[in-house]
């Protein structure tokens, strides 16, 4: 099982501005879909609080990571999300966030900066 993110409450086609329902998506968010008004490859995202999140870029042993604009700070960032059950693991959780913290111990230019570490219904 996936990680589920919400729907947003509208989408938009990136090519040619048509409404899409988010409820007419065939497969959960985020996914690339073909528009149904100009049959352009358009990207569906999902939402998690004040996040967009568009793809995945990468999975681990424990989590995935996804790109996401921050709707609020007009800003990309990457979200690492824990795997369903990895957040039952009290080792995982444990060395997730002494990764998070360690990396906002660190300023470099070559290092990603950790603004956040939280929960969200149960899953870390």
């Amino acid at each position: 099982m996936a990680f589920e993110f919400d729907k947003l409450a509208q989408l938009k086609c990136d090519h040619c501005g048509g409404m899409i329902d988010p409820d007419e998506v065939p497969a959960d968010p985020p996914v690339n879909i073909s528009c149904p008004h100009c049959q352009q490859v358009t990207n569906v995202p999902g939402k998690l609080g004040t996040l967009q999140v568009t793809e995945v870029i990468g999975k681990g042993a424990a989590g995935t990571v996804y790109k996401a604009l921050d709707t609020t700070l007009h800003r990309w960032v990457a979200v690492k999300l824990l795997h369903p059950g990895e957040g039952d693991n009290k080792k995982i959780v444990e060395a997730t966030v002494a990764e998070a913290r360690a990396l906002a111990a660190l300023n470099h230019a070559n290092v990603v900066h950790v603004h956040n570490i939280g929960m969200r219904n149960g899953q870390p």
